[in-house]
Formats: C-alpha cells, structure tokens, sequence
C-alpha cells in the first residue's frame, strides 16, 4: 500500500493505492496508471492527462505533465512569497538545508552533514517556510522541487 499525493495547481489530494511505490511510479511514467474513482473524479468523463510521478521516501507525488514539446526556455513567471520577495530568493544554505529536507534526512541528520548547529537548521526550516508561505517540510520540498531549487532523488531513501 502507498500514500499518492495529487498535486495539480491549487488542488491537492491524498489517496491509498494497493501497488508498491516504486511498481506504481513506473506504471504511472509508462502511462498505464488507471486512478482510483476519488482521482478519476477530477478528470471527469475525458480521458485522464499524462501524468508524472515522483517517489519521496514510500509516498509518491503525481502531477500532470507539461504538454508534449514544452520546453524549459520559454519565459518562467516571478513568483512572489508573502514577503513580496521573489521565492527563488533563498540563501545558498538554505537551497542546501531544502535539498536535504528533499533527501528525507531529518533536522541532525542536515546538521551534521553541513557541519551546523540543530538549532541553525531549525532556523533555515522556519526562514524556508516563511519565505514560500507553507506551514510544513513536505509543501516546502514540493514548492522547492516545482521552482527548481532542489530535486528529489528517490534512491535515497
């Protein structure tokens, strides 16, 4: 059983599948991945766009993926945290803090491997969630991995 996390624009939904996360990320990148009918609901009657998945640890993060032929050089948009500060504004110990956030380390885990005080990173967290407005690490890692700022790296974990 894996936690699947629906994440498209503002709408964000958790549901239980009966397939391994790994098995269910490559049946989602393949595009064979029937949703379950609370997820089939969004999409309603048409058929279900193609999807992208990303395994974080036993969850699995799903968004739809950007059309065919997208490229990455068209013009990206500033988005502005609630500071009015564009939110790729983080300090270079903070992307290091977020990447380690996205690698599953915990708090000492990230202290130590930057050679930090706990304290010091507890604060980098709170800068980092105040700087894009989210109230936890997990929307933090997803705002960082959709504006390019840290990557997850399944093998990881």
């Amino acid at each position: 059983m894996t936690r699947l996390i629906f994440v498209e624009d503002d709408l964000v939904m958790v549901v239980e599948v009966d397939l391994g996360a790994d098995e269910l990320v490559g049946v989602i990148q393949r595009g064979r991945w029937l949703p379950p009918p609370a997820l089939a609901a969004v999409f309603g009657a048409q058929q279900p766009p193609p999807l992208r998945a990303v395994r974080l640890g036993r969850l699995v993060i799903v968004s739809t993926a950007p059309p065919h032929g997208a490229t990455l050089s068209a013009p990206v948009e500033v988005v502005l945290g609630p500071d009015g500060k564009p939110l790729r504004d983080l300090s270079p110990r903070q992307v290091q803090v977020l990447q380690g956030l996205a690698d599953g380390l915990t708090t000492k885990e990230i202290a130590r491997s930057l050679g930090l005080h706990v304290r010091t990173v507890e604060m980098h967290i709170v800068a980092i969630k105040r700087r894009f407005g989210t109230t936890s690490r997990m929307q933090s890692v997803l705002r960082g991995v959709a504006l390019g700022l840290c990557k997850v790296r399944p093998e990881l974990k």
